[in-house]
């Protein structure tokens, strides 16, 4: 017989999480990267916005955006017991617009309408 080689994909999904200033406000590049400014959040991706990191929050068994899209929003329950999810922490919230999904060596960003690619 002959063996086929099929590479598996996952989706790593990546969180923006935030500090908040001395006074207890959130910090201003937090509202650049809920509206998705592809600067802003290429910047934080890099490490060059202090206050602002992403973190690895999911590894989803698909190869589509939209799947993993969706298997990482709270709808009936948490997101973390979805099939198909192995949830990297415990705390999390749904997936929105300024997060970061990874997909083989190209990186997403959720933006308000699909995805856009981070080159």
């Amino acid at each position: 017989g002959c063996l086929i080689d099929t590479e598996i994909i996952m989706i790593q999904v990546y969180h923006y999480s935030y500090d908040y200033d001395e006074d207890g406000h959130q910090v201003d590049d937090i509202w650049s990267i809920s509206r998705g400014d592809i600067d802003t959040v290429k910047r934080a991706w890099d490490g060059k916005t202090p206050d602002i990191a992403y973190l690895p929050v999911a590894l989803v068994d698909t190869d589509n955006l939209e799947t993993a899209f969706m298997l990482t929003n709270h709808i009936d329950e948490s997101w973390t017991l979805n099939d198909g999810v192995d949830a990297l922490l415990t705390k999390v919230r749904s997936t929105s617009v300024g997060d970061v999904m990874v997909r083989g060596d190209k990186r997403f960003l959720v933006d308000r309408m699909g995805f856009t690619e981070l080159k």
